[in-house]
């Protein structure tokens, strides 16, 4: 049997993403010719894991492995996931935000059915509302991340964010 551990680090590496592992390594991953059945093992392992850090982290770590989660997966299950991460009420405002931009995204593909994009519309809709009458809130990960020292996490600019999703 052939041994697929250098694949596997590579696959895990790039989160499973066909485009980071083409850009970062090239032909190299192609050449070890990874059954598409491993890669589907693969891939269901690396969604355990960011959905196991999802239920288990907060703030920042949290937001990075939802991120992760909804590119690896199809867009159906990534909407739905979104959708029903929503509903999760130890969600600091400034998560929800970014939940509800990237769930906006989706507003704008094909492959997403029209129910759905009905769905987010309104979510979005009935979540703003939410935030712009609830105390705002941030996850103080957020403020200690290098790139974000410089960004404005002041109330004016996160109703500012909330009203331009």
């Amino acid at each position: 049997m052939k041994d697929y551990q250098e694949a596997k680090e590579i696959f895990f590496r790039c989160l499973g993403s066909k485009v980071s592992i083409d850009r970062e390594y090239g032909n190299k991953y192609a050449r070890m010719k990874v059954p598409s059945e491993l890669e589907n093992l693969w891939k269901k392992e690396i969604c355990d894991n960011l959905l196991k850090q999802i239920k288990e982290k907060t703030g920042c770590i949290r937001m990075h492995a939802v991120n992760a989660y909804t590119q690896i997966v199809d867009s159906d299950i990534a909407v739905s996931f979104l959708l029903n991460f929503l509903n999760d009420r130890t969600l600091d405002t400034f998560s929800m935000i970014l939940v509800l931009e990237d769930l906006k995204k989706y507003m704008n593909l094909a492959s997403v059915s029209a129910e759905y994009k009905l769905r987010i519309k309104e979510t979005i809709d009935r979540c703003k509302v939410l935030l712009l009458k609830s105390k705002l809130t941030i996850d103080d990960s957020f403020k200690s991340l290098y790139y974000m020292r410089d960004y404005d996490f002041s109330d004016d600019n996160l109703i500012k964010r909330i009203n331009s999703i």
